[in-house]
């Protein structure tokens, strides 16, 4: 529809009609690998590898659990395939909003997130206490509308993201 007029540089490379669009359709930017940040991806992923141990640590499935479980209780493989997805999808909604620059407290948002998460996992696996680990989760799930509602301005696509993690906690 519009033409970009040729530069000297291109009439004496002799670049003309389709070797022109060819040459201006290829947008470098957009190209895979080249425009991944990784230093985001390591910071988002390390973070979530990091609450991945340290929650898995806290997390046994034994007799007391058992006991507590009832019909509503999904079966056992479920939860490690639940929440392989949903880390995944936090990671990624924090890459995002590192991507989109997002300012700090979006990014402590996230951390005090992933604190409750753990927070969970410890009051409930390790101390035994199902009443308080409900207390808690109340806490959870308004960090996860907490971080939702933050990174919003900054990437509607982290906040999408986080809606598969928002429904599972409650």
């Amino acid at each position: 529809f519009f033409f970009k007029q040729k530069t000297a540089y291109e009439i004496a490379q002799r670049l003309v009609g389709s070797e022109m669009c060819i040459r201006d359709s290829i947008n470098t930017e957009y190209m895979g690998i080249m425009n991944i940040d990784w230093i985001g991806i390591a910071y988002s992923y390390g973070l979530i590898a990091i609450t991945v141990i340290i929650g898995r640590s806290f997390t046994v499935i034994d007799e007391w659990y058992r006991k507590r479980s009832t019909i509503l209780t999904p079966p056992d493989w479920v939860f490690p395939v639940a929440w392989s997805i949903i880390f995944f999808l936090i990671g990624l909604a924090l890459y995002n909003v590192w991507v989109a620059k997002a300012p700090v407290y979006v990014h402590l948002a996230f951390i005090l997130n992933l604190i409750l998460n753990l927070g969970w996992s410890f009051i409930f696996f390790k101390l035994h206490l199902p009443v308080l680990a409900l207390l808690e989760i109340f806490f959870l799930w308004g960090s996860i509308l907490l971080v939702m509602v933050l990174s919003y301005n900054y990437s509607a696509v982290a906040t999408i993201l986080l809606i598969p993690y928002l429904l599972w906690v409650f």
